[in-house]
């Protein structure tokens, strides 16, 4: 969230700077060959950067909590303290 912060401040101090904001998530392989498409392509737009990390969805909620990304998609329906979940489809 800081890195998103600090790209938002740094063009409004200098508003001819290339400055994007990185936004780190965790996505299954399934994910990302399906529905985890149009999201990307919305925060493309955005002028945001994706830093993708790509593991299994069992795990994703572990990289999460260890503070690499601010999102993932999992298997799990519950989300940890301080976060939202919100079902985007199902994997079979």
């Amino acid at each position: 969230m800081m890195k998103i912060l600090e790209a938002d401040t740094t063009k409004q101090i200098k508003p001819d700077t290339d400055a994007c904001p990185k936004i780190a998530i965790a996505v299954s392989a399934d994910s990302l060959a399906t529905e985890f498409g149009a999201a990307a392509c919305a925060v493309a737009k955005e002028n945001s950067a994706l830093d993708v990390i790509v593991d299994d969805q069992d795990y994703t909620l572990t990289v999460l909590t260890r503070g690499e990304v601010i999102g993932y998609v999992s298997t799990t329906s519950t989300p940890p303290t301080g976060f939202a979940a919100e079902a985007i489809g199902s994997i079979e």
